[in-house]
Order: structure tokens, then C-alpha cells, then sequence
């Protein structure tokens, strides 16, 4: 819905190469949710190098979020990648309003120092970032936010690295990316020397120990939480599924029935869509009635007219998610689930 970049940061090579920011006008973008919801997509992310510059309508991103909102059948709303700069009255107030924009927000701020975020272009102090945290936070209190820093940019010194570290302390993030610095041909960047190899890893390896502890507490925060978790493709391990929850951490659960099979040869990459089924026993023993003429309304989706699996095992009541209401006819694959410990897992979360 957006591409291109004019924010011309130091270190990043977007703006030569994708261009000036354009956006996709707002009807073609409801025209293609509308038609996206029609097959039974639940959820949909917008895109961009930098989405929260979306200007293809009025009112930006926020208003097209509302729009967004209006359409019956679609459940969640998400977007990224977005940069400090645009984070606009209107969008914040969407995270405030709108119960369908999920609570999570990928916000880069890349360094926590003054100094080094002037070196790079940002265009915005640290202190700007963490005042927009607040806003954001008291618009949504249970916003999950997750970021991007880079270590070891060009000129940084020990108490610039130490400014990222007080930041991230500060914030408390859900999840990050972090990276050592890497030189693009043709950026500002590129022509200033470098810092030693083993300080860049020095500085990475203590700022991504800091990232892990806090990711740790956010998963640790869930436990015992019941919430809505969207599956939306079998699990890594025979027997499972794998969803995502509205902070946008993936959430593997031991299956309670069965799941549709694609015969699309791009089947990964398929709209979410709906079960056809109801469940007409308790969770824990047989499922059956599914609907076959549901199934017909979905070509790439085969689903047998009858199912009887066997009943959930040990394991699967003992599953670190545990389905509360699964399979609920009309509806999309949206389930309630628990967050537990797996079973024998022991401290790690």
C-alpha cells in the first residue's frame, strides 16, 4: 500500500533505490480488503518501507485503519514498518479505538543516543521516541511494541552504546531485531570509518542478552492469560497448530480437531480461511458435522463432509495452549487458548 522512502536516514539505501514514497489510493485499497474478506480472510497486514506515510486518502493511516475497521468479516488489522516521525494524532488515537487493530506496533528507533541518532538522519532524539512510547502506551496499555537497533554505526562511542542500552531499558520491548552495523555502497554512511570488529560483537552480543530478558518476561507475562489466538497453519510437530496472538507472538497448540487441507500448490500463502465445521460435543471428544457446502464455497480448501478423530490425548491436555471454544461454525479459526507451560518444560518460557 506504501513503497519508497524520503526520510534519506544515513545507513539505509531504500531511498535510492525504491524511490520517492508513493501510495496506493484508498479505494483500490478497500476494494481489494472487501474482495480479500469475500474468501475468507480474517486478517490482513499493510504494507510499507515506511506505511505510517501512507497518503493515498485523507485523514492517513489512522483514517484508512477505520475504514479498514468497517469491513464486516475482517477480524484483525495490522501494519508495518513504520518510522517515529509519522506516528500522527490520528493513528494513535486508532490504537485507542479500534479493537480491530491488534496491539502491536513495530516502531525503529535504532540507537538511543542523541548524538549518534543525528550522525544517522533520524530526524528525532531519543527522547522524542520515549515520550511517543507514552502516548502510544496510554492509548493502549496493552501494546506490545517491538523494534530495530543498530550497533556499532560509524563514530559511536561506549556511552553512546550505553544511551541504546538505557532506552531499551526504558521501554521494554516484546520483541527486536539488532544488528552490527554493515556499510550500503552509495549511503552517507558508507564513506566514515568503521569501528573494530570486536566491539561491534562486543556491543551486540550485551544489547541482544538485554533484548532476550526482556522478550522472556513479555512470553512469562502471558502465562496463566487466556487469549484469542488465530491459527493459521499446521505446527511444526505432528499433531499441531500454529497461530498467532493478537501481540503478534506465534502460539503452538496441540490441534482439538482437524484442519483443512490445501491443495493449492501455494497453500503457505493462502488467506486464512474458515473452518466449514461446528463442534457438537464438548472439547476432548469427537468432532463431526462438517459442513460440506461450506467447503464448496472454498476451491482451494477440501474439507471431508464427516470427521471422527480420535479423542484429545494426555499430551494434549497437558499442551502449553489449551483450545477453550474452537471450530465455531461461520467464523473464522479464531480460538480462545491458555497459556501454560508445555508439559516437563520446566523454567523456560
Amino acid at each position: 500500500m506504501q513503497e519508497g522512502c524520503d526520510k534519506f536516514c544515513a545507513f539505509c539505501v531504500v531511498p535510492y533505490t525504491r524511490g520517492a514514497e508513493i501510495s496506493r489510493p484508498l479505494p483500490r485499497i478497500l476494494a481489494e480488503a472487501e474482495a480479500l474478506v469475500a474468501q475468507g480472510v480474517r486478517e490482513i497486514t499493510l504494507l510499507g518501507q515506511n506505511v505510517n506515510a501512507w497518503h493515498g486518502g485523507e485523514g492517513g493511516l489512522g483514517a484508512l485503519i477505520r475504514h479498514l475497521a468497517r469491513i464486516e468479516g475482517l477480524e484483525r488489522i495490522r501494519y508495518t514498518t513504520s518510522h517515529p516521525n509519522d506516528m500522527d494524532d490520528g493513528l494513535i488515537a486508532a490504537h485507542a479505538e479500534e479493537d480491530k487493530l491488534m496491539p502491536f506496533l513495530h516502531l525503529p528507533v535504532q540507537s538511543g543516543s542523541d548524538r549518534i541518532l543525528k550522525a544517522m538522519n533520524r530526524k528525532h532524539r531519543a527522547e522524542d521516541y520515549l515520550r511517543l512510547v507514552e502516548r502510544l502506551r496510554a492509548a493502549r496499555p496493552d501494546l506490545a511494541l517491538s523494534s530495530d537497533f543498530i550497533v556499532g554505526f560509524p563514530g559511536e562511542t561506549e556511552a553512546d552504546f550505553e544511551a541504546t542500552l538505557d532506552l531499551v531499558r526504558a521501554v521494554g520491548f516484546a520483541q527486536a531485531y539488532s544488528f552490527k552495523y554493515s556499510p550500503r555502497p552509495g549511503t552517507p554512511a558508507a564513506e566514515r570509518e568503521p569501528l573494530p570488529e570486536e566491539v561491534m560483537d562486543d556491543r551486540l552480543r550485551r544489547l541482544q542478552a538485554l533484548l532476550t530478558e526482556q522478550e522472556q518476561a513479555a512470553r512469562a507475562a502471558m502465562l496463566g492469560q487466556v487469549v484469542p489466538v488465530l491459527f493459521e497453519k499446521p505446527g511444526r510437530l505432528p499433531g499441531q497448530m500454529g497461530g498467532a496472538k493478537p501481540a503478534q507472538h506465534g502460539c503452538p497448540c496441540d490441534r482439538p480437531g482437524v484442519l483443512p487441507r490445501s491443495d493449492s500448490p501455494r497453500a503457505d500463502h493462502q488467506p486464512r480461511l474458515p473452518f466449514a465445521g461446528r463442534r457438537t460435543r464438548p472439547l476432548g471428544e469427537h468432532f463431526r458435522g462438517f459442513d460440506n457446502n461450506a467447503a464448496q464455497a472454498l476451491p482451494a480448501v477440501r474439507i471431508p463432509a464427516a470427521i471422527y478423530p480420535d479423542s484429545l490425548s494426555d499430551r494434549e491436555k497437558t499442551s502449553e495452549c489449551i483450545a477453550k471454544a474452537c471450530l465455531s461454525k461461520g467464523t473464522g479459526r479464531t480460538n480462545r487458548v491458555r497459556i501454560r507451560h508445555p508439559a516437563g518444560a520446566g523454567e523456560g518460557v
